[in-house]
């Protein structure tokens, strides 16, 4: 399969299916994903973002490798929103290495008080921030004080997610 043409095919949850189940447990093809991701155009990368993120929910050993590239590819200026929410729903349900704590903390401090960042990517960087602060307990409070800030004026997704995780942060 030409995961570049196949990106190209269409946007769709079958497509991205059909992508990661080529993939499956082989590393050398989710190289190949990750180079395609990472390189793009922008078109390409937002597309990959999807298949990349439901191979490593089906096989998460097969990104240790690549995570720190793709952090710091993150933390780009101007990314599609569905590049910034699959990426941050991955690492959600990884284990994440102390030595990118930082680089992640920053990020999604930044994308939690960015009103301009659509719902899911908050949701998924305030889940992520939670998950990562139980190691630095200091920076709860300067959290809580965002989460709390932005809950009167919050969609239900995100007054449901702030409230598991003030309760976490609490």
């Amino acid at each position: 399969m030409n995961l570049t043409d196949q990106l190209l095919k269409e946007n769709s949850k079958n497509n991205a299916r059909e992508i990661a189940d080529y993939i499956g447990n082989n590393s050398s093809r989710f190289k190949n994903l990750v180079a395609i991701f990472l390189n793009g155009p922008y078109l390409i990368t937002q597309r990959s973002s999807w298949p990349l993120s439901l191979c490593v929910d089906q096989n998460p050993n097969l990104i240790t490798s690549h995570l720190g590239v793709i952090i710091k590819f993150i933390e780009k200026p101007n990314l599609h929103n569905a590049v910034k929410r699959n990426i941050l729903r991955v690492l959600c349900n990884l284990p994440i290495q102390k030595k990118y704590h930082a680089s992640i903390i920053n990020l999604c401090f930044k994308v939690v008080t960015n009103r301009s960042e659509p719902v899911a990517v908050k949701v998924h960087a305030i889940s992520l921030l939670s998950k990562i602060l139980v190691d630095y307990p200091s920076l709860n409070h300067e959290l809580k004080v965002i989460i709390e800030d932005q809950l009167p004026y919050a969609t239900s997704a995100f007054i449901s997610r702030a409230t598991k995780v003030l309760q976490k942060l609490n």
